[in-house]
């Protein structure tokens, strides 16, 4: 079908970058192929090297306000209260808002983002 666009979604493809395998570099032949676009996610900028070939879209942190709005779209109010998502919130701006070691895996304070919100 002409109308389908077929491309390789690379979620959260920092790991990648954090791997001593470095696979990124064993792939990189197969993605400078251009009849396979690809998209890659992640929390935290990977190496300018690996990031000259691509758009960027950078998404900053969420206000406490944005953060309620966001919840309340996403979620139904008959299923979780404001009291709910209040506590949701809470916690959720406690783990980012924690220094680099306590609850970010290999160190990296920027581990946890938006998606990770969105998926709580």
């Amino acid at each position: 079908d002409k109308g389908t666009t077929t491309f390789l979604l690379f979620d959260e493809i920092g790991l990648a970058e954090q791997s001593p395998h470095n696979p990124l570099k064993i792939l990189h032949q197969l993605l400078e192929d251009p009849k396979i676009p690809f998209v890659g996610i992640s929390n935290w900028n990977l190496d300018a090297a690996k990031m000259n070939r691509m758009v960027m879209h950078f998404i900053p942190f969420l206000g406490h306000c944005d953060l309620i709005n966001t919840a309340t779209s996403i979620v139904s109010t008959k299923l979780f209260s404001d009291q709910d998502i209040t506590k949701m919130i809470t916690v959720y701006e406690k783990i980012i808002g924690c220094k680099a070691d306590a609850f970010s895996p290999n160190g990296n304070k920027h581990f946890f983002g938006a998606r990770d919100f969105y998926a709580l």
